[in-house]
């Protein structure tokens, strides 16, 4: 019996020198088998492997312990069912597939030649659009028609003189009138106009809308006599010299051959005239509409201003008109309505109004 163990323990330990392709012994019977026990399960795992005992042997089972490399370290395994838990499923890999690229149909490219030149449809053409044309133009001028005229914005003429300046007629057509034509009319016809607007609502009223010369100031003419102009020098009608009182009255400047509507003109030294209207045109723009009565340019190096009887203003050679009337403006607001004087606004050597009142 001794004998039989020890054979089996060498073949054992010679099965573990010998690594892979070691054939294992099997383990000597010790007598008859028991009836009322279960033999040993048969050992099926490649040889190499050593099997030990665990508690799977009281029910009969062996265990075979995982295999060591040469270095001693055992080797991986995969994971064992045990108890009858389910073991854990890879995950599929969904194989994918490479699309076609989607080739695009080109169309088919359809050559249809031109027809020929007709001349004959050419002509039908021709003349069904000049017809229609022709049509088209005769309903206009037979059903829109000037049958009312509007006047508005006119203070000193009256709307039927607005009306007979511009030329209009009943009965014109609305769409053959001319804007441009009747505006220059009104203005050429109508000195104290300054600007016209005109409208037309259909279907047959013309509405005309009028500006007029908000002030004028009275110039004397060489030959005797008054003329009202405008800022820009314009000639708007003459009046008598007992009339000029309500107006701003230019001195020193005497004007040649005037005539309303035209501009105005002097026979020597003209920049006095541009000097005067480079002046008016300042007070205009300083809210001084109508308030000055006299402007007075015998020496064009002194201007002087006279302010309805109260202030004498000092511009002296005009230059920077608009910035000086502008300080004058200033000052006058300053003082006390009972307050009279002279407004030194000349500007010369200081930036300051220097007012010297008058007893």
């Amino acid at each position: 019996m001794n004998e039989n163990r020890n054979e089996a323990k060498g073949d054992a330990m010679a099965g573990r020198r010998s690594g892979r392709g070691g054939v294992r012994s099997q383990p000597p019977s010790h007598g008859k088998m028991n009836p009322g026990k279960r033999p040993a399960a048969q050992d099926t795992r490649p040889a190499g492997q050593v099997l030990r005992r665990s508690q799977s042997d009281r029910q009969g089972g062996m265990v075979a312990s995982p295999p060591r490399r040469r270095d001693g370290v055992a080797a991986s395994r995969p994971p064992q069912r045990r108890n009858g838990a389910p073991t854990a499923r890879p995950p599929k890999q969904v194989r994918r597939s490479r699309r076609e690229p989607i080739q695009e149909e080109i169309p088919e490219v359809v050559y249809i030649p031109p027809r020929p030149f007709q001349f004959s449809r050419f002509v039908l053409r021709l003349t069904t659009a000049v017809v229609l044309v022709a049509a088209l133009t005769f309903g206009v001028s037979l059903f829109f028609r000037v049958q009312t005229v509007t006047v508005s914005g006119a203070q000193k003429y009256k709307p039927w003189t607005v009306m007979e300046a511009s030329g209009i007629a009943q009965g014109d057509s609305l769409f053959a009138l001319s804007k441009a034509k009747i505006c220059g009319k009104i203005t050429t016809a109508l000195p104290y106009v300054q600007n016209v607007r005109v409208g037309i609502k259909l279907p047959d009223t013309v509405m005309i809308q009028i500006g007029e010369i908000p002030v004028t100031y009275a110039v004397e003419g060489e030959a005797g006599g008054w003329w009202l102009m405008t800022a820009q020098g314009r000639l708007v009608e003459q009046v008598a010299s007992s009339d000029t009182v309500s107006y701003t009255q230019v001195h020193g400047v005497q004007l040649t051959n005037p005539v309303a509507g035209e501009q105005a003109a002097v026979a020597t030294e003209a920049n006095r005239l541009e000097l005067a209207l480079d002046v008016l045109q300042a007070l205009e723009g300083n809210d001084f509409l109508g308030d000055m009565t006299s402007l007075d340019l015998s020496d064009p190096a002194n201007l002087t201003l006279s302010y309805d009887g109260r202030y004498e203003i000092l511009l002296g050679d005009g230059s920077n008109a608009d910035y000086k009337l502008a300080c004058a403006r200033s000052a006058m607001e300053q003082l006390a309505p009972y307050q009279s004087g002279i407004l030194d606004v000349t500007l010369s050597g200081t930036e300051k109004v220097i007012f010297t009142p008058v007893a």
